[in-house]
């Protein structure tokens, strides 16, 4: 971790395809847990992945891998509509038959 870097969240798979997830934090004071938060809140939204894109576009572009980007855009698009499938097929498992589609609640 750098001086400039209060707050690393650092995911791996290994060869075998095991995840790991590292996180290391410079201080546990009230401004590195904010930007933990920041961080870890920001991961899952889509203006972070689109950042996240262009990044990783950059390095494959960088290194002359257009086709090996290609790949791994389409594979990423395939395995994200694969776990959105498979949680909206759990989530159907867990509502019940009487349940309406929309709730009254969900309209507020």
């Amino acid at each position: 971790m750098s001086e400039e870097q209060s707050v690393v969240i650092k995911y791996c798979v290994s060869k075998e395809g095991v995840f790991s997830i590292d996180v290391d934090i410079e201080d546990f004071d009230d401004e590195s847990i904010e930007n933990l938060a920041l961080l870890f809140s920001s991961i899952g939204n889509d203006s972070f992945h689109a950042q996240a894109l262009l990044i990783i576009k950059d390095a494959f572009l960088e290194h002359g891998q257009e086709l090996a980007f290609t790949t791994f855009l389409t594979s990423t698009i395939l395995k994200k509509k694969l776990i959105e499938d498979a949680l909206e097929e759990k989530e159907g498992e867990n509502r019940d038959e009487d349940d309406p589609i929309i709730k009254p609640t969900d309209l507020l």
